[in-house]
């Protein structure tokens, strides 16, 4: 506790429950397959349903198509909102 304040973390998914429309199938048959540890630059454009990547700075950028073909035909659904109720009744705090 800083100050007044509570401070908390949050992250990305505090706040959409995304689904996840990647296919284990394409992941696994990637070849050099794709771990984040090894990524070290990441690219995603808008419109597109790849990403390119880089494990060496110096090195080629890897295009790497992961989306699954159900959700390349269908399109991929919006993101649900979460709806997070930060006031505590018992700290009468938010």
């Amino acid at each position: 506790m800083v100050g007044m304040a509570d401070i908390q973390s949050m992250s990305v998914g505090d706040f959409r429950e995304w689904l996840d429309a990647s296919s284990t199938y394409k992941l696994n048959h990637t070849q050099p397959r794709p771990y984040l540890a090894d990524i070290v630059a990441f690219c995603a454009r808008r419109g597109q349903f790849t990403i390119e990547y880089k494990t060496a700075f110096d090195g080629p950028a890897v295009t790497c198509d992961f989306i699954g073909k159900k959700f390349l035909n269908e399109g991929l659904p919006p993101s649900a909102r979460i709806y997070l109720h930060r006031f505590n009744i018992e700290q009468g705090v938010f």
